[in-house]
């Protein structure tokens, strides 16, 4: 995975990546790990696959726009 980013984003993640990993997103990967281990998250992906791309598609643009909406308060 480290490869398919640039040597910039690389270096960025190893030494300040690890400055932001707070206690909760660690809580917060390992539910996600778990939900992947359960099937819970295979059920999710199977009914949001069945409805329609379409559905997929809009989530997928809503998360980008809110993304290029976040801003740092520095």
């Amino acid at each position: 995975m480290l490869n398919a980013v640039s040597k910039t984003a690389n270096y960025g993640r190893v030494t300040v990546g690890t400055k932001l990993a707070y206690e909760s997103v660690e809580e917060k990967m390992c539910q996600a790990f778990k939900n992947v281990q359960s099937g819970k998250f295979a059920k999710e992906w199977i009914n949001k696959n069945e409805s329609g791309e379409k559905k997929l598609n809009t989530l997928v643009k809503t998360i980008e726009r809110n993304i290029r909406k976040r801003r740092l308060a520095c």
